[in-house]
């Protein structure tokens, strides 16, 4: 029902899930994929990531900074209206209250940003890349990032936290190993 780029896909369980595109594009299925319905974003935004503590609740991320919140399993999306300016690529909540969120920032020091509070505020945290891929996390102490550093010829690697994203380290590949 769509011609829009999409760009994630997330399931809630085993029939239920959302995936998200170009030009503020939600579609949700409740029948494990079978049948995909077009869900009212309320923007033109791209959209590049989502991320389900529950069924109910859901977190959308694209370009401006852009932060959409479910609260009811997606029949409405509520902007954040975050201060933040750049392109987010990725979300990921822990739970319903403990979340994070990147993107391209274009700099080289960038800003990783935090939520305890389901969204309402956000924190950030300066981490030295050009931008972030992915991110995941474990619990709320143990997560990891995909970064890139635009100016560093191997341009990528995965950074880790183990305490809710205060600190960072590099994490170590094998000589040889394509990342």
């Amino acid at each position: 029902g769509t011609t829009a780029d999409l760009h994630s896909i997330k399931l809630a369980n085993s029939n239920t899930g959302w995936c998200v595109g170009n030009n503020g594009v939600i579609l949700k299925t409740t029948n494990g994929g079978i049948n995909w319905f077009l869900q009212q974003s309320g923007v033109k935004n791209n959209l590049y990531s989502l991320s389900l503590p529950s069924v109910n609740n859901g977190y959308a991320v694209g370009d401006s900074g852009l932060i959409l919140k479910t609260t009811n399993g997606g029949y409405d999306w509520l902007n954040l209206n975050t201060s933040i300016s750049k392109s987010l690529k990725s979300v990921f909540f822990v739970n319903e209250n403990i979340g994070f969120t990147g993107g391209y920032f274009g700099e080289f020091v960038l800003n990783l940003y935090k939520t305890t509070n389901g969204g309402n505020s956000w924190n950030s945290i300066q981490i030295d890349a050009s931008y972030i891929n992915s991110i995941y996390f474990l619990n709320p102490e143990l997560g990891w990032a995909t970064i890139g550093v635009s100016n560093v010829i191997s341009g990528a690697s995965v950074i880790k936290t183990s305490n809710g994203g205060l600190n960072w380290i590099t994490q170590a590949f094998p000589p040889g190993s394509d990342l």
